[in-house]
């Protein structure tokens, strides 16, 4: 026994440097491990690394291999993690939970077919494991990537029903419910995303869970039911980390129901309360149409400029543009409205009639700026353009209705007669007919007028109750007073001609000396408490003393 004691005391004492070297090595490894067990996962793989290339021990090099591996999967470095599983598979026979991690790492990367044939080869591998749920999971997750919901809603199905944890069943509920939902099964989906939002232990789940519920609604053309989701869930969670979904969705929601000041709040509560939000530059765009279609022009030009800026989509930029210039335009500040114009027109969008527009309203600026003569001539120049477009039917009722103001009658009936030749939009149709009428009424040739007036009312809607006013006062000329009361008649009680059409009447009344016809006609006017009343006042004391 003092032999052998003797012998190693040698031994150590010829070889100091054994011990040492090992004791560095098993020094070395477990400070790498301690960083792994920490989790500071970069400094630790680091250490394995240099672990390898400093020591030679085949055991405890191969345990860092895999180290390395659960390193690079915690920092989520996927393609760093491929390749470096590739190389251990080449060395050691690959694990189910080093199988894992390579599925993951294609998951991650979008490489759906390489993660399942991962996630497959590790679940062959094991039987009751930990990892079978997580495996279910990913094989799930990643057929649903690849649009296969059937295979998708099948491991999701096998998921739900191996005892998976809170966590898991939540995962797999959303992923069933968005397989439906693929497949077009919406009330199945629905079904689903109800028992996420009753069973969710996570606020966010629940949130998300009745999200959904409220698109599908909305999708499926129920946008009251999606209202009261998307209401409910602002009101049931007002500090929302998470619901600048809600408000965006619940905002376009309103804006298609032209509830301008209901979308003008909700986009401007997005704006505040998420500033880092996706939806945000859509936002700017939004409320620039809202306040736009509530005539607040210069609140829609700085939002929709707010937009332009940092828009990446060319469609909606090159809207925001459009009707930034509108805006601009109808502010009267017609120069910076022109240069917004040509800058689209310089950057010549793929829509043809979006270019005209354009093009249009730039020249149409150049007009209300005071340079009517480069207008006209630009005017010229896109009636030839365009010859059978929208643009050129605008082009010739403007043109028609400068020279009407200027007083040159036959060139303004000359580009009217184009304008009613041909197939025009409505709203221009039954203007350029109560035009047309102006014309030869203002030349006295009432029949002519006349006849321009009743092919106006054939169109549609905008200009009837003027065209009837017009009539009215031709028929008058002419004295087919009967004709006449039936046109001022026929004027609906909300026109600004109401009131006028009502004098006329009573005018007609008391030529034809029906006093107490035109006694009820002024007490009409009297009653409505209008500038006219006191007029029609008097003559009701006039008619009464008679």
């Amino acid at each position: 026994m003092h032999c052998i004691l003797l012998f190693w005391c040698f031994v150590a004492l010829v070889h100091p440097l054994s011990y040492a070297a090992t004791d560095e090595k098993e020094a070395f490894y477990s400070q790498a491990w301690s960083r792994f067990e920490e989790g500071k996962f970069e400094e630790a793989q680091g250490l394995f690394a240099e672990f390898k290339n400093r020591f030679s021990d085949p055991v405890l090099s191969e345990e860092a291999d895999y180290k390395i591996a659960e390193c690079l999967y915690n920092l989520k470095d996927y393609p760093a993690l491929k390749s470096h599983l590739r190389l251990l598979f080449e060395k050691y026979p690959p694990t189910p939970l080093l199988r894992f991690y390579l599925a993951e790492g294609c998951f991650y990367d979008r490489e759906y077919p390489c993660a399942i044939e991962n996630y497959q080869q590790a679940l062959g591998s094991i039987s009751d494991s930990y990892l079978k749920n997580s495996l279910y999971l990913g094989l799930a997750w990643s057929y649903l990537r690849l649009n296969d919901y059937p295979q998708a809603i099948a491991y999701f199905d096998k998921l739900l029903q191996n005892q998976p944890t809170e966590e898991e069943s939540e995962n797999g509920l959303l992923g069933k419910a968005e397989s439906l939902y693929g497949l077009n099964d919406y009330q199945g989906a629905v079904s689903v995303y109800q028992a996420l939002v009753d069973s969710g232990k996570k606020t966010e789940t629940r949130i998300l869970g009745q999200g959904r519920i409220a698109e599908i609604y909305y999708q499926q053309n129920q946008a009251e039911k999606a209202i009261e989701l998307y209401e409910r869930l602002l009101n049931n969670y007002p500090d929302c980390p998470t619901c600048d979904f809600a408000y965006n969705n619940l905002g376009i929601i309103m804006f298609n129901a032209r509830d301008y000041g209901r979308v003008i709040e909700l986009f401007n509560l997005l704006i505040n309360k998420y500033p880092q939000s996706p939806f945000l530059v859509h936002s700017h765009y939004y409320l620039g149409r809202a306040y736009y279609e509530k005539g607040e022009f210069l609140n829609s030009y700085l939002r929709l400029r707010d937009f332009i800026q940092k828009a990446s989509s060319l469609d909606l930029k090159y809207e925001a543009m459009f009707l930034a210039g509108l805006s601009l335009k109808s502010l009267k500040r017609f120069q910076e409205a022109a240069n917004i114009f040509k800058e689209i027109v310089k950057q010549s969008p793929a829509d043809v009639s979006f270019l005209s527009k354009a093009e249009f309203e730039s020249v149409e600026c150049l007009y209300y700026s005071g340079d009517r003569e480069e207008a006209l001539k630009g005017f010229e120049f896109l009636r030839t353009k365009y010859p059978d477009s929208e643009i050129s039917q605008l082009v010739l009722w403007r043109l028609a209705e400068h020279y009407f103001r200027e007083d040159k009658i036959d060139l303004a009936k000359r580009y009217l007669l184009s304008l009613t030749a041909g197939p025009a939009q409505p709203l221009l149709m039954d203007q350029a007919y109560l035009l047309l009428g102006e014309c030869y009424e203002s030349e006295g040739k009432y029949p002519e007028a006349i006849a321009y007036y009743r092919k106006g009312l054939g169109q549609d809607k905008v200009a009837q109750d003027e065209l009837r006013f017009k009539l009215g006062e031709c028929l008058e000329e002419l004295n087919r007073n009967e004709e006449a009361k039936i046109e001022y008649q026929a004027i609906s009680s909300d026109s600004r001609l109401y009131v006028n059409g009502l004098l006329r009447l009573a005018a007609i009344e008391e030529t034809r000396d029906n006093r107490q016809g035109a006694i009820e006609i002024y007490r009409k006017i009297s009653a409505l408490k209008i500038k006219e009343s006191d007029f029609a006042r008097e003559k009701l004391e006039d008619l009464e003393e008679k």
